[in-house]
């Protein structure tokens, strides 16, 4: 058997940063693709319904201040017009029930 030279292994190339950025934007493309393409439609047997509120003036108002016995037109205001410059971790103040107390008092 004839002494064979040992075949030379080529050394791999490595990507330069323009293929890697080249195959990364592909990647994304391609999943924000599939992403959007991937969505399905609601089964046959469950119906679209469109759900649309009519409600009276009563029941617009808001419930916490129905329990409270506040105005919610006044409260509302009054909260609009100092959740600006109050701190954050005394938000709890301005709610209904805590803000008609606080208005009997002063």
């Amino acid at each position: 058997m004839p002494n064979r030279p040992t075949p030379r292994r080529r050394r791999r190339r490595l990507p330069d940063r323009t293929t890697i950025f080249r195959v990364a934007l592909a990647l994304a493309v391609a999943m924000r693709i599939k992403s959007v393409l991937g969505r399905r439609s609601l089964p046959s047997h469950l119906k679209r319904e469109r759900i649309e509120h009519d409600l009276t003036e009563e029941e617009k108002h808001c419930a916490s201040c129905e329990l409270a016995n506040v105005d919610p037109f006044a409260w509302f205001q009054d909260v609009r017009s100092r959740i600006g410059a109050h701190s954050s971790q005394h938000l709890d103040e301005l709610l209904p029930h805590r803000w008609a107390a606080a208005r009997t008092v002063n």
